[in-house]
């Protein structure tokens, strides 16, 4: 079974790669938006997580 950031990754890594090469005109440059895109969203997934677990009261 896929993990969920693999999911992500592959449900929105070719939408969001047009809309970079739509907007910058270069592949190289779209490809390195995918990247830190997922690079945030992998990031801020793991903050969420955390707040998740402070607001359902494991850790005080």
């Amino acid at each position: 079974m896929k993990l969920d950031t693999e999911k992500v990754i592959e449900k929105y890594k070719d939408r969001i790669f047009a809309i970079g090469l739509s907007i910058l005109k270069n592949p190289d440059d779209a490809e390195d938006v995918v990247q830190e895109t997922f690079l945030k969203y992998h990031t801020y997934k793991k903050i969420l997580n955390l707040k998740n677990i402070f607001n359902l009261g494991y850790i005080k």
